[in-house]
């Protein structure tokens, strides 16, 4: 990015020397989160840029502004100043010098993993693992601006009569999670899936592909009484506490006289749910890991049933991140209609701070969307 003058083709309405912006100077609670006017960029050679029209808020976004946003191998750490926004919709506004796969006008959704495709993991096929890519929003300046810049490849391009922006924004990150958990957990036709944190966007998303995949039912576990109708609305056949004395035995007599799920999707990731995970799930079954609530999660502290994982024979996998495949097969889906994420509210742009402290509430089933 640069905001320099670049060579750009002419755009088909004039772009603004400046812009608003989003940035991070310190970390701390929604206030600092400051709303500004700075120079628009202009696109380098084999980058676009993009008018951004929507935004959707996760989990990430808070801990990164909170500043306790765990430090993952193979990634550097953060550092200040920043600027938020991992997931974003918007059109194309100007290309840079040497740019002949994209055009002005095309409505396009950020990739929330470009893939380097150089480092050894990607050589290998594991993109989820690469560690040359570029986070928006993580690694490097994110879409909380009206305008970013992108390199040409790291956007996926949506037909015009497509789903609106705000219905675009919130699919790749929390799709693409799910997509690389279900395809982990090798989700087939019969299988009886359980997915925690039911009312997350991670959690919404997974229902949706685990039926998509071939499961026979979905339970979705959660906290939260009052969310039950939304969490079925979204996806799930059934909803349970997993605190409730009998949790594990309401899903074990869903199972067919087996001794559990096959499959349990954790996208919360806390100590208390893998413990329950590995007691729910049936003999030889699979559970996927895809979450990381706390810092200390990623320490050697954690204490589980290692006895019951060997004697119930389970696999237990780590899912992070996800591939280009995965985000383009998300994407896909969501223009065919066969995934919908729920937007339980949106807010215009400069109200962001309202919007980070209506996900931290997480009060709602799906995404927070933000307007611009």
């Amino acid at each position: 990015m640069t905001t320099s003058p670049a060579t750009v083709i002419e755009a088909p309405a004039a772009i603004p020397a400046t812009m608003h912006a989003v940035r991070l100077y310190e970390y701390g609670g929604p206030e600092v989160l400051r709303y500004e006017e700075v120079p628009t960029p202009s696109p380098g050679p084999g980058e676009i840029l993009i008018r951004m029209r929507a935004m959707a808020v996760n989990g990430w976004d808070i801990r990164w502004r909170s500043g306790h946003a765990p430090q993952v191998p193979g990634r550097p750490a953060p550092s200040l100043p920043f600027q938020l926004g991992r997931e974003g919709a918007g059109e194309i506004v100007a290309l840079g010098e040497g740019v002949s796969d994209r055009a002005v006008g095309e409505r396009v959704v950020l990739l929330a993993a470009p893939a380097c495709g150089r480092c050894v993991y990607c050589d290998r096929g594991d993109g989820g693992l690469c560690i040359g890519v570029e986070l928006p929003g993580h690694t490097r300046f994110g879409c909380n601006a009206e305008y970013v810049t992108a390199q040409s490849g790291d956007v996926l391009v949506v037909p015009a009569d497509g789903p609106a922006f705000t219905e675009l924004a919130p699919i790749l990150w929390a799709y693409a999670t799910a997509q690389h958990m279900v395809k982990l957990a090798r989700t087939g036709v019969g299988d009886v899936v359980v997915v925690t944190a039911a009312a997350s966007s991670v959690g919404v998303a997974a229902m949706q592909l685990a039926r998509l995949a071939g499961a026979n039912l979905v339970i979705g576990l959660t906290r939260s009484a009052d969310k039950h109708d939304e969490i079925r609305a979204a996806g799930a056949d059934i909803v349970l506490d997993h605190r409730n004395p009998d949790a594990v035995e309401r899903i074990r007599a869903f199972c067919g006289g087996r001794i559990g799920a096959d499959v349990v999707l954790d996208a919360y990731g806390s100590e208390e749910l893998v413990r329950f995970a590995i007691r729910a799930t049936d003999l030889g079954g699979r559970i996927v890991l895809a979450a990381t609530p706390a810092a200390d999660v990623l320490t050697d502290t954690t204490a589980l049933p290692l006895g019951l994982v060997f004697t119930k024979h389970l696999s237990i996998l780590g899912s992070r991140g996800y591939s280009r495949g995965d985000q383009r097969q998300v994407l896909d889906l969501a223009v065919r209609g066969k995934i919908s994420m729920p937007v339980a509210k949106t807010f215009p742009f400069d109200q962001i701070a309202a919007a980070h402290e209506a996900q931290a509430e997480a009060k709602h089933v799906g995404k927070i969307v933000l307007t611009v």
